[in-house]
């Protein structure tokens, strides 16, 4: 399963991750959730510890509710965070953490009283803020694009990265550039600007990482630039694989 194995997910830019209250399920994931609802999860995080959350169901959608926000408290998640669920059991879920530099987050936030509750929000509205900015809080979407691999990826031997994020990034100019897959290998991949359509597509290597990784159909992929490694002619990026059950 993700939020990358599993079911997988980053959190929205607004609002303030303490408001956070619920947590999608993705759509193609709901036939694995199956029983009846309200139901009862448990979510394992990184320290060991766990957390009690409700599985409710909406129109035609299944969230995270009663608990959630605890959880997204408790582990300081911000805006850009990758989470990745991996089944444990029937209800438990255990729950990797990465932050935007794609390195694994660790850690987690005791219990506190009201008061400390307060101004640990307070102190954590204020460090999402630039200055100047009023309360628009800081974002870093633009570093990362998710795909879910089609048929074509695989037998035309290509991927396309989203026209939008080359262009916001400044990468339609780039030659190459290097994946670093789950294990932290490194594939030095094609790139190709096509002008009808305008995209910018992986080619060649892309069939050496796909193999090497067991990439199927419907399997997603969340690509993660790194920042700084955006050289004149290459940038750099992590890819979270989370392969359908």
């Amino acid at each position: 399963m993700l939020i990358s194995d599993y079911i997988c997910g980053s959190l929205l830019p607004y609002p303030p991750y303490w408001l956070v209250l619920t947590f999608r399920i993705p759509p193609s994931y709901h036939k694995h959730m199956g029983g009846r609802n309200p139901r009862i999860f448990h979510l394992s995080g990184p320290s060991g510890n766990t957390w009690e959350v409700t599985l409710v169901k909406g129109e035609d959608e299944l969230y995270f509710e009663h608990g959630w926000p605890n959880f997204v408290r408790d582990h300081s998640l911000e805006h850009g965070d990758l989470l990745v669920f991996s089944c444990i059991q029937e209800s438990r879920f255990g729950v990797r953490i990465f932050g935007l530099n794609g390195c694994p987050k660790q850690n987690v936030r005791c219990p506190q009283s009201p008061k400390e509750e307060g101004e640990f929000k307070k102190r954590k509205e204020e460090s999402g803020r630039r200055p100047g900015t009023g309360d628009r809080p800081e974002s870093n979407h633009n570093m990362r694009f998710t795909v879910t691999i089609k048929d074509s990826n695989i037998r035309f031997r290509y991927m396309t990265i989203p026209k939008r994020f080359a262009r916001t990034n400044n990468l339609l100019d780039k030659s190459m550039v290097v994946l670093r897959d789950p294990l932290g290998n490194k594939w030095p991949v094609t790139l190709r600007l096509r002008d009808r359509p305008s995209t910018l597509n992986m080619i060649h290597e892309w069939q050496d990482f796909s193999t090497a990784n067991g990439l199927r159909v419907g399997d997603i992929c969340v690509f993660q630039l790194l920042a700084d490694e955006v050289k004149v002619d290459r940038f750099s990026m992590v890819v979270h694989i989370n392969k359908i059950p």
